[in-house]
């Protein structure tokens, strides 16, 4: 492989181009519970998908509204959108509702023409981008709770890092559930991703490039946390493919993470 095929390889796997995905043993058995939720043909629940940044929330819920299971819509938090309330962004997301007209409670319509087409579920991520104060939260709390119980049994799938947020819609919601993400990997789950992403880049580049030893260790020193894995295994990949065997005097010269990400870039776009 020469040097500018070498650097193409390279730059695809920094810039996250190379089409690798993962998903964790926490991440399946979560989508495996939320799958179970909404497929309650009772409906009027409430599912609030926690976890800390980096646990793959907005992803999870990009999964959960492609499978065939979600019948329903998604809520659009634009932070510019100021004016446009809780039950505006429902209505509009429905085609319900012109941009002239603002509601400021949940309409008797909403809820029958939900009933009648079977689109009952709303996946609303980054409530809190939406709801700007105690106030507001309260009403939405509210409204949540009325559309829940509603003819058309609403229900919602929703995310906020707001903790007082989450607090009122679980109090209000008799219906309540909440499912967690982790960022963390168990040290099987890290074993299985380092040599998912080894395969799948050396299939996807037709490349035969042997995994270097160090990767574990440097994933234990990140805590196994998802996403610094990854970052890990694309930076030391590249030193493969751009160093061989060299690579590894690389890796035992750097006192430190940030140094092997300095020798990665300056190889790489310097």
């Amino acid at each position: 492989m020469n040097q500018e095929h070498s650097l193409q390889v390279a730059r695809t796997v920094l810039e996250g181009r190379h089409g690798f995905q993962y998903v964790s043993e926490s991440w399946r058995n979560a989508f495996s519970q939320m799958l179970k939720y909404i497929q309650n043909e009772e409906g009027g629940q409430v599912i609030l998908v926690d976890g800390p940044a980096g646990s793959g929330i907005t992803t999870f819920f990009r999964a959960i509204v492609a499978d065939p299971v979600f019948s329903g819509i998604t809520v659009m938090n634009n932070l510019y959108d100021y004016d446009i309330t809780f039950i505006d962004r429902v209505c509009a997301a429905f085609s319900l509702l012109e941009p002239s007209v603002s509601l400021q409670d949940v309409p008797a319509y909403l809820a029958e023409f939900s009933f009648l087409t079977a689109q009952t579920m709303i996946a609303v991520d980054d409530l809190d981008v939406i709801v700007r104060n105690k106030v507001e939260s309260l009403h939405v709390a509210e409204q949540i709770r009325k559309m829940t119980e509603s003819r058309a049994r609403f229900c919602f799938i929703i995310s906020t890092r707001s903790t007082s947020l989450q607090q009122h819609i679980e109090t209000s919601s008799s219906n309540f559930f909440r499912i967690g993400l982790k960022r963390q990997l168990n040290i099987s789950s890290c074993t299985e991703i380092i040599e998912s992403f080894w395969r799948w880049n050396n299939s996807a580049f037709r490349l035969d490039i042997p995994m270097s030893k160090c990767i574990f260790s440097l994933c234990k020193e990140a805590d196994f946390e998802i996403d610094r894995v990854i970052d890990i295994l694309q930076d030391i990949y590249v030193l493969r493919v751009l160093f061989g065997k060299g690579a590894q005097k690389i890796t035992d010269r750097c006192m430190s993470r940030e140094e092997i990400k300095f020798e990665v870039q300056s190889n790489v776009y310097s």
